[in-house]
């Protein structure tokens, strides 16, 4: 499927996809942002339907339905830190997809919860961070359908566009506020529970395997606990001594 004016690539063949790794292998990035589609609204069994990728010099849509073989992609995201937004589903798409997810994965919208942010929604850091408000009319779409619209391809494009762009605001206010650490146990406990996960036929889950989940979710539950607490007495601390001034002057 050719582009004409799109910024990005539509990857559908096993060629096309080795050619743009490598050439993406070439340029270096250390980084990428990826995001998924399935068709879980339209289907009985959900399938991975749509992979769209991005790295500073390039966009691209990766059609899963129309290639044979996605091994080449499954192996580059090993090779860099790859970052996602709600990372759960992609990371349960992935495990289920290829039984494995990659090795470093970031979530803007972990990093976001921990510095504080109270819309951490992708429509509402693009929108705090590029003014740019997306449009929502695809999110219900079936993306198991061929020919994907021009409308439901720029709607999936956009959901990587601008990630990394926004994934360097928060590390670098993640690495400010000393919160870098508790984002990288976060990160890590959200890839474990959301790998674990497995659905049995019929939708049926193994209880052994959700109640270790839950058990970890549980810890990643304190991590958000532990960065509000210090807010907190950071505040207490600031009002104590402004008392304290306060006093101090009426004396």
């Amino acid at each position: 499927m050719e582009n004409d004016d799109k910024d990005y690539h539509y990857i559908d063949d096993d060629i096309m996809l080795s050619e743009f790794l490598k050439s993406v292998r070439d340029k270096g990035n250390n980084d990428c942002a990826i995001d998924t589609e399935a068709d879980s609204l339209h289907c009985y069994e959900e399938k991975l339907c749509l992979i769209q990728f991005a790295t500073k010099d390039d966009l691209a849509i990766i059609d899963p339905l129309n290639i044979d073989d996605l091994s080449p992609l499954i192996d580059y995201l090993d090779t860099v830190n790859v970052w996602l937004h709600g990372a759960d589903f992609d990371i349960r798409m992935f495990s289920r997809s290829f039984q494995k997810v990659p090795s470093i994965i970031y979530d803007t919208q972990t990093a976001s919860r921990l510095l504080g942010v109270r819309k951490f929604g992708l429509v509402n850091l693009v929108e705090d961070h590029f003014g740019v408000l997306l449009p929502k009319s695809s999110q219900k779409a079936n993306w198991g359908m061929r020919p994907l619209s021009d409308k439901m391809l720029k709607y999936a494009i956009n959901d990587v566009r601008y990630l990394l762009q926004i994934a360097d605001n928060l590390s670098e206010k993640l690495k400010e506020t000393n919160r870098w650490d508790w984002f990288i146990e976060s990160c890590e406990h959200t890839k474990k529970v959301a790998s674990q996960i497995k659905e049995l036929a019929g939708g049926v889950f193994q209880i052994n395997v959700v109640s270790a989940a839950l058990k970890d979710l549980s810890s990643e539950t304190s991590i958000f606990q532990n960065a509000a607490t210090v807010a907190a007495n950071a505040t207490n601390e600031a009002f104590q001594k402004n008392a304290e001034l306060n006093q101090s002057i009426a004396a």
